[in-house]
């Protein structure tokens, strides 16, 4: 639309890219909206409950998520993704997305990516990406059942670590700037003595210096090229969220 679209400009929802995960699935939080007057005028991309969309252009092309509809409004696709409806006495739609998102889907959209300055999909990847099916809807519908349901129990299991996170992250926040007493209490002003220090309010028993007391130099390794073989090198790529990941390593003979 004229003046571009923003989450707070219109109202109806226009999905992108940036709403399609990496590992499948959509998500609307932040989602850009667009008038209902142009959303009249589109002729192509309104949006289905069911419907699958696959990120089609940028640098997670190939992306795949269903469209879930929060209510009975409309909404819409921008140019940025593809819209796909199976017939409906062929396939079924959830049975269509994970088929889609399946590493044979996934391997063979891939090999239809062309570009790489900026990696697009052709539409016509339709008509050469093959899949097996049962014929019997039914049949598509309990598989696809059974997805859905661990599907929904790892997001269960992440809004929880996500709650777990955010609690540590206060408990962190409160532990290394007030502490505990003697009996296992959080201090707090009200209960304790606190003094003034350079980095803020710190419990009267503290003690306030700079990391160089404790840590007396900070060292940086090795600037050499890496291989396959030898022994292994963490890289700024290893550390993620407070943890050292150890699933893509690089080595050195050094």
């Amino acid at each position: 639309p004229k003046g571009g679209v923003s989450s707070d400009r219109g109202d109806v929802p226009s999905l992108g890219g940036e709403n399609v995960l990496a590992t499948g699935g959509v998500v609307l939080d932040g989602v850009n909206l667009v008038s209902q007057s142009f959303y009249s005028r589109m002729k192509k991309g309104h949006l289905q409950d069911g419907d699958v969309i696959i990120n089609k252009d940028g640098a997670q092309t190939g992306k795949v998520g269903m469209y879930c509809a929060p209510g009975d409004g409309p909404a819409c696709i921008n140019e940025h993704l593809f819209l796909m409806r199976g017939q409906c006495d062929q396939i079924t739609q959830e049975y269509l997305y994970y088929t889609l998102l399946s590493e044979n889907g996934q391997r063979q959209i891939r090999s239809e990516i062309s570009g790489s300055a900026q990696p697009g999909l052709k539409s016509g990847f339709v008509t050469k990406d093959t899949t097996s099916l049962p014929t019997d809807l039914c049949e598509q519908t309990k598989i696809a059942e059974v997805l859905s349901t661990v599907d929904r129990a790892i997001e269960q299991t992440e809004a929880l670590i996500a709650k777990q996170q955010r609690i540590k992250t206060g408990l962190i926040q409160d532990l290394l700037t007030r502490g505990i007493d003697e009996h296992g209490n959080l201090r707090s002003e009200a209960t304790h003595e606190f003094k003034d220090s350079p980095v803020g309010r710190i419990p009267a028993e503290w003690s306030c210096k700079r990391l160089s007391w404790f840590v007396p130099s900070a060292e940086y390794g090795i600037s050499s090229s890496l291989g396959d073989y030898g022994r292994p090198v963490l890289r700024m790529n290893n550390l993620s969220g407070g943890e050292a990941d150890l699933t893509d390593l690089k080595f050195t003979n050094l």
